[in-house]
């Protein structure tokens, strides 16, 4: 390689990586975006009507209130509507496991009970892991069930 290839090569390389340093790895969707994916969610006009749907709420639920507390932008949870903030998650969650118990308790089936609350906790978390890749399905979606389970 010639000195000048050798000297162009580097500064493309050093303008690559200034560049790369400069941008966002990925950009975190607003809590516009958020909260109009919640409300869509609420639209649908259905519930959790099964133990297996209250446990899959009170999961979700759970999920996002780590979620929402492990937010360090405060500026992004301020604009949240106030369903989705942390503590109102975590009533959400436990609200939604009462439920399930005492749906539940009509059967006094607690195989069932164990076996359904495993599904919906692995549901939770695929939920969960889609929204960490900060793909916008994965938002909407985490988004609408949370509304759906409101």
């Amino acid at each position: 390689m010639t000195p000048a290839k050798h000297v162009a090569m580097r500064s493309i390389l050093a303008v690559s990586l200034v560049a790369a340093a400069a941008s966002p790895a990925v950009a975190r969707p607003d809590a516009a975006a958020h909260n109009a994916a919640f409300e869509a969610g609420t639209k649908w006009g259905t519930s959790a009507q099964t133990t297996s749907e209250m446990l899959e709420c009170s999961e979700i639920w759970s999920r996002w209130q780590a979620e929402a507390a492990a937010i360090k932008d405060q500026a992004f949870v301020q604009a949240l509507t106030a369903e989705l903030a942390a503590d109102h998650a975590r009533q959400r969650a436990i609200y939604w496991q009462r439920m399930a118990r005492r749906n539940n308790g009509e059967r006094e089936d607690l195989s069932y009970f164990g076996r359904e609350q495993k599904e919906a906790a692995a549901k939770a978390d695929r939920l969960i892991a889609a929204y960490r890749k900060d793909d916008p399905k994965g938002l909407g979606t985490l988004m609408e069930y949370l509304g759906i389970c409101r």
